[in-house]
């Protein structure tokens, strides 16, 4: 497991001031399967079964506008980015960045 720790100052960004410093920590490990090395392990958000559920719901209660629950999916998984590529935690390949929702799990 590799740590990254990045120090900048929270109330102008100027790295490496002594005054309400912050510190971020990426954490990086082994990529899953079939995925090469040096990404990032975070958050994919997508449209899974809570979010059609939801959808389901809100079609039956509103008819086509409770579709719309689709365009803000709300399910998330572990996933792993590395370039523009992002995979599940199975290392199966979703898709690339920006169209894969990806968010890198930081830890304080």
């Amino acid at each position: 497991q590799i740590i990254i720790t990045l120090h900048y100052d929270a109330t102008s960004f100027r790295p490496h001031s002594h005054h309400h410093q912050q510190h971020i920590k990426f954490k990086m490990s082994a990529p899953p399967r079939n995925a090469p090395e040096g990404g990032v392990w975070g958050e994919n958000t997508y449209a899974g079964p809570s979010t059609s559920a939801a959808a389901c719901v809100g079609f039956l209660c509103c008819c086509l506008p409770g579709l719309l629950i689709l365009c803000c999916p709300f399910d998330t998984r572990d996933a792993y980015k590395v370039g523009n590529k992002v995979y599940d935690a199975e290392g199966t390949l979703l898709g690339t960045a920006p169209q894969i929702k990806f968010t890198a799990k930081m830890q304080r």
